[in-house]
């Protein structure tokens, strides 16, 4: 079992760049031919379904990761204050 901690330590990241190139005469080039087999009905990808670049499910684990550690704080402030109204006490009634 870890010891809870009473502050978080930032864990680092990673800064990924990945340079995206525009060319808009292959774009054109693309659609054309992709349009001119889909006509001539050569196209084997024309009913594929949109495959999108982002995974299922990422975001949910993001906002609960958010959430538990927004708990996290909240737990961790209530035990601060309940030390501090506790120290307070004892030096106030001593």
């Amino acid at each position: 079992m870890a010891i809870p901690r009473l502050f978080k330590l930032p864990r680092h990241r990673q800064f990924e760049y990945r340079p995206v190139f525009y060319n808009p005469e292959r774009e054109e080039r693309e659609a054309r031919n992709k349009e001119i087999k889909s006509e001539l009905g050569l196209d084997e990808n024309a009913n594929s379904e949109f495959k999108p670049g982002i995974r299922r499910g990422s975001m949910r684990h993001y906002i609960k990761s958010q959430k538990r550690s927004e708990r996290n704080s909240t737990v961790r402030l209530v035990i601060i204050l309940m030390l501090l109204f506790f120290a307070a006490f004892l030096l106030l009634y001593k």
